[in-house]
């Protein structure tokens, strides 16, 4: 009877220690230290510039517009930025990391010589906040120039069949301008400058006639030239003007980029140009493409006078730059065959 109540009573003994056993382990479990614990919430940058856009008052062309903007970070981890303008005329100096709860800044300078009338340019933003990886800043002035170029500091002359082409301009100084404007000068031979001062009554501003006279050798299609017109002026040293010639039959644009194309498309990419001409008339007869893979057709908008050209590509080049030709043949004896380049820059993942 001894050894059996032994026996009962070790059984008891190891069954209580077995239960203060698992309350222990059910405590251990509930306690805060042993709990599953949540990730922490990670940090991130938050971009914010105090204005996206900033105007200035009008300055002198010639002179620098100087703007500044301020980046707050109003996150809790380091912003980085890249600042890149949308022209060269515009170089920018700033803060490429900002701390968090911290303001950096942004000093862009514009440069206003080829500049008139109201500006507004972009700077291009890059961030590494999540939520703005992309943004942009605006920057916005009146450039005012030491003259007045009537109709326009753009031209364009249109050649016609003899091959000449000839357009007046007037150039009248701002009141009270002591400035004077010494010489005419064009970048391409085709284009001959003639710049003449005018009688004007006393006290009125100066006034110049510039004579712009395209030569018989200028190219056919659409060309570019610039004429620089000299000044005494300490500031505004030259006054630009921008001239387009058209001689023939033009293609616009002149010459096709498609840009960043993947190997695969999803969709055909499709594209026009158009062909028009002043003058006597001229019939579009067949337009190819060096590259079977590019589907090329014409239609009619204004017989003699205007074509509409349709590029359509549906994918299937390499990786690399692809370059390639459309050919426009036409019944126009000066301009029997028209070569328009088509290029493109082809990646795995675009």
């Amino acid at each position: 009877m001894k050894r059996s109540g032994d026996w009962r009573r070790a059984v008891h003994s190891c069954s209580a220690a077995k239960l203060v056993a698992l309350l222990v382990l059910a405590v251990g479990l509930g306690h805060p230290a042993n709990a599953q614990r949540k990730p922490a919430p990670k940090l991130v940058p938050v971009y914010a510039p105090v204005k996206e856009e900033v105007e200035i008052k009008p300055v002198r062309r010639g002179e620098k517009a100087r703007f500044e903007f301020a980046i707050r970070n109003t996150g809790a981890a380091p912003l980085s930025i890249d600042v890149k303008p949308n022209c060269s005329c515009t170089v920018p100096t700033y803060d490429r990391v900002i701390q968090p709860k911290q303001t950096g800044k942004i000093v862009a300078e514009l440069n206003t010589l080829d500049l008139n009338g109201y500006v507004t340019k972009t700077l291009l933003i890059t961030t590494n906040d999540p939520k703005r990886p992309k943004a942009g800043l605006y920057m916005i002035t009146t450039v005012v120039s030491m003259a007045e170029i009537l109709p326009a500091d753009r031209v364009t002359l249109r050649v016609g069949d003899d091959g000449t082409a000839m357009q007046e301009l007037t150039i009248r100084l701002q009141q009270g301008e002591t400035a004077e404007i010494t010489s005419a000068r064009s970048n391409m031979r085709f284009i001959v400058p003639r710049l003449e001062a005018q009688e004007t009554p006393q006290g009125a501003g100066r006034v110049y006639k510039l004579t712009l006279e395209a030569q018989p050798f200028t190219p056919f299609g659409r060309s570019q030239a610039r004429v620089t017109l000299a000044t005494t002026s300490q500031v505004e040293s030259e006054i630009r003007i921008a001239v387009a010639c058209e001689k023939g039959i033009v293609s616009m644009p002149q010459s096709l980029y498609l840009g960043v194309v993947g190997t695969k498309l999803k969709e055909p990419m499709e594209r026009t140009i158009a062909l028009s001409k002043h003058g006597a008339p001229f019939d579009v007869r067949k337009v190819t493409c060096d590259d079977p893979g590019v589907c090329v057709s014409y239609s009619t908008i204004r017989r003699g006078e205007y074509y509409r050209i349709s590029v359509r590509y549906a994918g299937g080049w390499s990786p690399g730059w692809v370059q390639r030709r459309i050919v426009v043949e036409t019944d126009d004896a000066r301009q029997p065959q028209i070569v328009i380049p088509l290029t493109a820059r082809v990646s795995d993942n675009p």
